[in-house]
């Protein structure tokens, strides 16, 4: 054991090793906590850490809850005050949620005094005696938590301003006895209070010291006290205890200026004086017979001495001495009661032991008192350093109506009075208000006007109380950031063979704390078996490898993306010239790719791996207004195309001009910028942090299960993401109408548009890509399938893969034909050439005349005219009619649809008849130069003839 106790104190030379960042300095002989040697973990702090001493490294003695990869659960405030094996109880839990679970975890002591009862405090409240005296309040503490609603950190702050206007606050107390009141049992009704089951049973009866029952066996029953018979046996029997400063003021002949057998020397403080037993020889106790003993002077009213509880505890002394007729009656210091506080009752007994003085006093096992006194009296053996048993007194049998009665009085004489202000004191969770008047307790009181709570009190069931509202502590939050808390304080309980074990350690440790803390690391495997499943729980902040290796696909998809687009356009501004591309408006064209080129960039953004508030803002703009401008001009050209087509089919004449379908793109952009600026100003997107807990049991690290961590964007309402993806879809479907309709139009005429079919093939294409950003946006990630930032990857790859499609489908037609015009060309220009020299070796080898030479010349440029004239594909004429209708000379004008237009004048040509006009097939170069050497065969073979 000792060994064990050493081990501890040297814990503080691992400390660096656990911890190089969290120092939080203190004089706890606990250095790290009970077990960090076991769990190579330092406890977690709490709010009654010392915060004031500067950090050094190596001196570690916890770590805060907000680092090292700590989840910052919210801190758990325990009452532990009252007696010793609810204290010990308390701190047992508390080393299982500071330092297996990472809780902070606080006892409230009821006091607005500095002493503490926390486990982790450098000095030991239970050893100073100052902690244990204080009033039973647990009830207003668990009152003063649910009222604010589990949090205690407002109330903790006033503790130490250490005036009367504290009101202790906790969200638990173990051991409780008066759990079945009626009024705990309104308020569990009411949701004010949860219930469970300790593991338990308690004994409440009357004990007396053992030597006196030896003595007298008849005074181990209520039958040998009740009556008239024994009133002057019971004066006799139990004097009156005095306190130290009693004993210095009025039986000491010197006012213990001198020592005595009793007393040492005097009292110097308050509290000494209210001492009953001071350890060490300083106060032994003294007993004797006052006035209220003696039956000569008060035949009918003299009394033995009692020692009951004080107001702050439920005692069923007086009503037991009243109805059962026994002279027994308490002369403590408590002003309603005459009884006195716990610790002045533990003291009172060691008195009694160490004098040979009788008592008697209602007490309760398990406890530490009861286990440290437990054994029997050596007759033999009259010295004082002998120890003494306690004897349970047999009282009446408990009856259903006895039974009834006790739980239905007042849990505490304070219920039944005012304050010493006169005002009426506060109704707590359970306190019963509803008597009031201080006159005449004996007359008032319930508890003493009923005879039918004068039976023995018995057993019952121990109760482990929570505040009702600590259930919602962590509403709201993803359930990889919940405390374990909850769950631990519902299923905490301790048999009585392992208290007993607590109680008996307490005997052979110089501090109550000593002996916790080696009860807690020989039964390690029993509080491990309270931590609940995929607990502890530490944050994972190293990215996964597969992570890793999908952020670097798609953030290199995106820049694949990026660049395709870039080199398209720079083909497109490189042939602006050729017919391909003027036809089909270089405008619009500049517009459909600066679209693509943002989108592109938005996937990059979802891909990258970091995630930072202005990167969200401009994801948003970026994807934003690059589908408005990708989607905005294909929809107002076709939708020119389409009714420049209904016009002709009605005979009609319509004018298009150029600025109105740039206005309309300008005034949707213009309503898109507006309402992305207010989204920016009013509810800007935020980087926010979203937390998975990884249920593998491989994925745990130092014991801990981990919980990883990713980033995503988000506002604070999801109104401006849904407009924006309503945005998208919307036109998504317009382009869709358009094309379905202008298609519908075009089948029943021979023109073939093919920007109009293009905008279907972009439509249905689209519609897959926003059909998979609605299911990731809408279903999966709202549904935990994937986490937040798997969807911004599936994002980034739909984004991605959608941009490709669409710059294929609408540019690799218009690249083709642009290739193959050039490869024409080139054919063309080397036949030319190869025909030329061709010609003009033959004409000289033929002596050809110069007017043949002109002739031949002029057939070959004919020719060659002609040829490039028809070096167009049926795409490249549906261009020059999207030139005809677009051009650059005027406004497109639809007249009447007539087939009798002559097709050579091109200035007056009708748009539908031109789009009419048939195409011949372009030739290869072999028939080129094979038509060039026939017809100069012809020419020539006419000069010589």
């Amino acid at each position: 054991m000792k060994n064990q106790y050493t081990a501890l104190v040297l814990l503080s030379s691992i400390a660096p090793c656990l911890s190089d960042d969290d120092v939080r300095p203190n004089l706890i002989y606990q250095n790290g906590g009970c077990m960090a040697d076991l769990t190579q973990k330092l406890r977690t702090c709490n709010s009654d850490d010392d915060d004031s001493a500067p950090l050094k490294k190596g001196d570690a003695i916890c770590r805060p809850s907000s680092r090292n990869n700590l989840l910052d659960y919210k801190e758990v405030r325990i009452f532990g005050g009252g007696w010793d094996s609810r204290v010990f109880s308390t701190w047992v839990l508390q080393i299982l949620l500071s330092e297996l679970l990472g809780v902070p975890t606080t006892v409230e002591n009821g006091l607005t005094t500095s002493a503490q009862l926390n486990f982790y405090a450098a000095e030991d409240g239970l050893l100073t005696d100052k902690v244990l005296g204080a009033s039973n309040t647990k009830n207003p503490a668990l009152a003063t938590a649910y009222e604010a609603r589990g949090d205690c950190s407002a109330v903790q702050a006033e503790r130490h301003k250490q005036d009367d206007a504290y009101q202790p606050c906790a969200h638990f107390a173990a051991e409780n006895w008066d759990a079945e009141h009626k009024l705990a049992q309104q308020a569990i009704e009411e949701d004010k209070l949860e219930r469970r089951f300790m593991g338990l049973m308690g004994t409440e009866s009357w004990f007396v010291t053992q030597f006196t029952v030896e003595h007298d066996p008849s005074l181990a029953s209520w039958l040998g006290m009740q009556g008239e018979s024994n009133r002057q046996k019971l004066a006799d029997t139990f004097l009156r205890p005095f306190s130290w400063g009693q004993y210095c003021d009025r039986m000491s002949p010197n006012n213990c200026t001198e020592p005595d057998e009793t007393a040492s020397r005097a009292p110097t403080t308050e509290q000494e004086k209210n001492r009953m037993f001071v350890e060490g020889g300083l106060y032994m106790g003294h007993f004797q017979a006052t006035e209220e003993n003696n039956c000569t002077l008060h035949p009918n009213t003299c009394t033995g001495h009692i020692a009951d509880y004080s107001c702050e505890w439920t005692s069923y002394v007086p009503a037991q001495t009243f109805y059962n007729k026994i002279a027994l009656q308490s002369s403590g210091p408590d002003p309603y009661t005459r009884g006195y506080s716990y610790s002045q009752l533990r003291e009172l007994w060691k008195a009694a032991n160490a004098t040979r003085s009788n008592l008697i006093l209602p007490w309760w096992t398990p406890e530490a008192l009861y286990q440290e006194f437990l054994g029997s009296y050596d007759s033999a053996n009259s010295s004082r350093s002998s120890t003494t048993g306690m004897q349970k007194v047999t009282l009446p049998p408990r009856t259903q109506t006895c039974i009834d009665a006790q739980a239905n009085a007042p849990t505490t004489c304070r219920s039944l009075h005012n304050g010493d202000n006169g005002d009426t004191v506060r109704q707590d969770v359970f306190e019963d208000t509803s008597v009031t008047s201080p006159e005449n307790q004996l007359a008032e009181q319930t508890i003493l006007t009923s005879p039918d709570v004068s039976c023995d009190t018995g057993s019952r069931p121990l109760y482990n109380l929570l505040e009702g509202s600590f259930r919602n502590q962590d509403s709201g939050l993803p359930e990889a950031l919940q405390s374990p808390a909850y769950q631990v304080l519902l299923q905490f309980q301790l048999s009585a063979q392992q208290l007993t074990e607590i109680l008996e350690l307490q005997k052979e440790q110089e501090s109550p704390r000593v002996g916790i803390c080696l009860w807690a690391r020989e039964n390690r495997d029993f509080l491990q078996s309270l931590v609940p499943p995929t607990y502890p729980r530490a944050i994972d902040t190293e990215e996964t490898q597969m992570d890793r290796i999908t952020s670097s696909i798609c953030t290199a998809l995106g820049i694949f993306t990026a660049v395709g687009v870039l080199i398209t356009s720079t083909m497109v501004c490189r042939n602006r010239e050729k017919q391909v591309v003027k036809s089909a408006q270089i405008e619009f064209l500049a517009l459909f790719l600066t679209g693509l080129f943002l989108v592109a960039m938005g996937a990059i953004f979802l891909a990258l791996p970091t995630v930072q508030s202005w990167m969200c803002v401009a994801e948003v703009w970026l994807v934003t207004i690059g589908m408005t401008l990708e989607w905005i001009p294909l929809v107002i050209k076709t939708a020119a195309f389409h009714r420049i087509m209904s016009a002709a089919q009605n005979l009609r004449r319509v004018i298009l001009p150029r600025q109105k379908l740039f206005g309309a793109m300008t005034f949707i952009l213009s309503l898109v910028v507006a309402f992305l600026t207010s989204w920016t100003l009013m509810d800007s997107p935020q980087r926010s942090r979203q937390y998975k807990l990884e249920e593998s049991e491989t994925n745990t690290k130092n014991g801990d299960v981990l919980v990883s961590t990713c980033y995503f964007c988000e506002s604070r309402t999801n109104a401006w993401p849904i407009a924006a993806l309503s945005w998208n879809c919307l036109m998504l479907v317009f382009a869709i109408s358009v094309a379905v309709r202008s298609g519908t139009k075009l089948r029943f005429t021979s023109v073939n548009l093919s920007e109009t079919e293009t905008l279907s093939r972009l439509a249905y294409a689209h519609f897959i890509f926003v059909l998979l950003h609605v299911m990731v946006t809408c279903v999966l990630v709202p549904g935990e399938t994937i986490t937040q930032s798997e969807g911004r990857r599936a994002q980034s790859l739909i984004l991605s893969f959608d941009t490709l499609s669409l710059l294929i489908i609408y540019f690799l037609r218009k690249v083709n034909a642009m290739v193959q015009q050039a490869i024409l060309e080139e054919q063309c220009r080397k036949a030319d050439e190869e025909f030329g020299m061709n010609v003009s070796a033959h004409m000289t080898s033929m002596h050809v005349s110069t007017n043949t030479r002109h002739i031949i010349q002029a057939g070959r440029a004919s020719l060659v005219s002609h040829m490039r004239a028809s070096m167009s594909n049926k795409a490249s004429q549906d261009a020059l009619l999207e030139e005809k209708l677009f051009a650059n000379e005027g406004d497109c004008v639809a007249s009447t649809f007539s087939d009798d237009l002559s097709a050579n004048d091109d200035h007056d040509q009708d748009c539908t008849s031109f789009a009419e006009a048939s195409v011949d097939e372009l030739p290869t170069a072999f028939e080129f130069n094979s038509e060039f050497s026939n017809l100069s065969q012809e020419l020539v073979d006419t000069s010589t003839g």
